[in-house]
């Protein structure tokens, strides 16, 4: 977070700490290789998620949300204080 957004994590109970623990927890689980079947059958993500074997859709459906939230509401944060002009830690986003 520091080096992207500039933020000093202090608190291991802090919101973004929680999410980015989910997020990386996904993350391992959907890296692994033939671990959905749509991998193999692609066709799969046409079908609704109730049938049988979109497992890969529900689990994107689940997740999703946690990794958006993490990547939105810290740009959001790093954009809203540099628009109000508050001091910004050296990052990846306040240089851009």
């Amino acid at each position: 977070m520091d080096i992207t957004y500039g933020m000093q994590i202090q608190d291991m109970n802090h919101e973004y700490f929680s999410l980015s623990r989910i997020a990386v927890a996904a993350m391992d689980v959907y890296r692994l290789p033939g671990t959905f079947w749509i991998e193999f059958f692609p066709w799969l993500r046409s079908l609704p998620t109730w049938v049988p074997g979109s497992t890969a859709q529900r689990f994107a459906n689940r997740y999703a949300p946690v990794i958006c939230t993490l990547r939105d509401k810290t740009f959001e944060q790093v954009m809203g204080d540099l628009v109000r002009l508050i001091t910004v830690s050296h990052s990846y986003m306040a240089d851009s």
